[in-house]
Formats: structure tokens, C-alpha cells, sequence
């Protein structure tokens, strides 16, 4: 693959999908403290609180990555995880409460979550890679290994 340095499309592209990343991780909040509402198991809920601490640290790198590349902090509707949000509403509210059935379906609709963020934080490193932009690389790794661990803390939940 031929090395790109400053090419305007693919800043472009970088930008559409931080704003889209910027929406999903706003939107991700709200949902956050619905699925803690809705969670039985008190790992489950510690699970849920630690990405919502985290999730404050993502959006503050997310805002210092738009200063760096002088843009405003602007969001832009993402489809595919409004689609996310969707589904886990649903299959949430299809659950009894207070069963492990339905904290499987919030761990379920986390993992998802956790799976769709990983994918941007990636590929937003990658791209940062192609731009050679070190500072808002750096700005983004701290954001993937959270999510990696998230994926490991629900993952080893779901298997007691």
C-alpha cells in the first residue's frame, strides 16, 4: 500500500469518522446508565460503571483530537450504531428483570458496543499511521486498550 502523508480525502474521511465516533460515544452515555438500571448482577453493574468512568476520558481525548487537527467538536449521525442502540433497547426491554437472562442481554448489547468502538478506534489509529499524526495517534490508543478491556472484563462475566 503507497504511504499517504497529506492527502485531503483521507482527512476528510478521518474527520467524518471522529464525528461519527463523537456521536456514537455521546449516544453510548445515555445508554450506558439505561443498561445499569436494567442490570441484575453486581459485576455487571461495576462492569457498566468502569466504562462509564472511562467513556468521560474518551470523549475529553476525543475534543483534545479535534482542537489538535482545529476543527470544532462536531458530531455526525452514525446509522450503524444508532442501529446498536436500537437492537439493545430492544432485546433489553424483551427480558424479565432481575434474571440472568436479561443481564445476558445487556452483556450482549455491551460486547456489541464494545466490538463497534473497537473497529473505529482502530481504524482511526491506522489512519492516523497513513497521516503521520504521532499526537492524535497517542490521543487515541489509551481509548482502544479501554475498550479491549472492557471486551475482556464482559467476556469473563458471561462465562461464570
Amino acid at each position: 500500500m503507497e504511504t499517504i502523508t497529506r492527502d485531503k480525502d483521507l482527512e476528510q474521511f478521518f474527520l467524518d469518522a471522529l464525528q461519527k465516533l463523537y456521536w456514537a460515544e455521546q449516544r453510548r452515555s445515555s445508554l450506558l446508565e439505561d443498561l445499569k438500571e436494567n442490570a441484575f448482577s453486581p459485576g455487571l453493574v461495576s462492569i457498566i460503571e468502569l466504562q462509564q468512568t472511562h467513556l468521560i476520558d474518551q470523549l475529553r481525548r476525543q475534543r483534545e483530537v479535534f482542537h489538535l487537527l482545529k476543527q470544532e467538536a462536531r458530531e455526525q449521525v452514525c446509522e450503524a450504531f444508532n442501529g446498536i442502540i436500537t437492537d439493545a433497547e430492544v432485546m433489553v426491554l424483551q427480558k424479565k428483570r432481575k434474571t440472568r437472562v436479561r443481564d445476558l442481554s445487556i452483556m450482549t448489547s455491551l460486547e456489541r458496543i464494545v466490538h463497534y468502538m473497537m473497529a473505529s478506534y482502530t481504524m482511526l489509529i491506522h489512519f492516523c499511521g497513513m497521516l503521520e499524526w504521532t499526537d492524535v495517534e497517542t490521543l487515541l490508543k489509551p481509548s482502544l486498550r479501554k475498550e479491549h478491556e472492557a471486551e475482556e472484563a464482559i467476556g469473563r462475566l458471561a462465562a461464570k
